[in-house]
């Protein structure tokens, strides 16, 4: 129940080693979609904000209130609808790569078997899990009083379970695919065969996602979201396949969501 994938990804790197994408072109497109992503989620946020909560437009002049709770829901609801258009214009602008792949990105099935993709993610799941603990251990963090806005706001959505349920699409769906895509996918590609070489595109990559965190996340989490990075930087090479970055990634904001859900307070 191991598949073929799992057993070569142990004798050697499965990532392709032909050029995918030219490095400006993928960096013209990271941007792009990067660009339009934020840009179509400040619209949807809005209009979940006005519409699905009844609030005025107007009085989101006032600083304080452009950050308050309800808008923080407003904007998690709205990445999953985000995006959705941002991924399939992604997947068109990847067919502008070379020839010989069609400019496609690592999105092959890796052939893991039902053992392969438990062991992969567990794997995962139980490294991260433990440098989690000793680097909330070491810093003394306190995830009840310190972690960031967004832990924070799904845990203050648990006391209406339906609005919980609004964003449990965007935490567990969108943001996976969309920051996978868009980081370990377009810009990866296009860093893999400059100079920097697959270690510097993989250091690199997750130093732009940890840092895309920064604003909401405290600066404990972003330490972790770059180890977070360098790990599914190294299973994108071993396996050669998005996909297994995505599984992982998907399945870590799964049990950060549920266990916020079951206990009511940020973890």
């Amino acid at each position: 129940m191991f598949g073929s994938g799992f057993w070569a990804a142990g004798k050697g790197w499965l990532y392709p080693t032909e050029k995918q994408q030219g490095f400006w072109r993928a960096v013209g497109f990271f941007v792009l979609l990067f660009l339009l992503f934020q840009l179509l989620q400040i619209v949807i946020t809005l209009i979940i904000y006005s519409v699905g909560f009844h609030q005025s437009l107007l009085a989101l002049r006032d600083p304080e209130l452009a950050r308050s709770p309800t808008m923080l829901k407003s904007l998690l609801i709205a990445m999953f609808p985000a995006s959705v258009p941002t991924l399939f214009l992604g997947l068109y602008f990847a067919q502008f790569g070379l020839p010989n792949r069609l400019g496609l990105l690592p999105l092959l099935n890796p052939r893991l078997g039902v053992l392969g993709w438990v062991a992969v993610i567990f794997g995962f799941m139980i490294l991260m899990f433990g440098a989690l603990n000793l680097v909330y251990w070491l810093a003394k963090f306190d995830t009840l009083h310190d972690s960031g806005l967004v832990e924070r706001t799904m845990a203050d959505m648990t006391s209406d379970p339906r609005i919980f349920a609004f964003a449990l699409p965007s935490i567990i769906l969108a943001a996976p695919l969309a920051e996978e895509f868009l980081f370990r996918g377009v810009l990866f590609a296009g860093l893999t065969n400059t100079f920097v070489g697959r270690t510097g595109a993989v250091i690199i990559t997750a130093a732009l996602w940890s840092l895309a965190h920064a604003g909401p996340a405290p600066w404990v989490n972003v330490g972790l979201i770059f180890v977070m990075g360098l790990v599914m930087g190294v299973l994108l090479l071993r396996f050669g396949s998005l996909w297994v970055t995505i599984a992982c990634h998907t399945a870590w904001n799964a049990m950060t969501t549920l266990a916020i859900f079951a206990t009511g307070a940020p973890q």
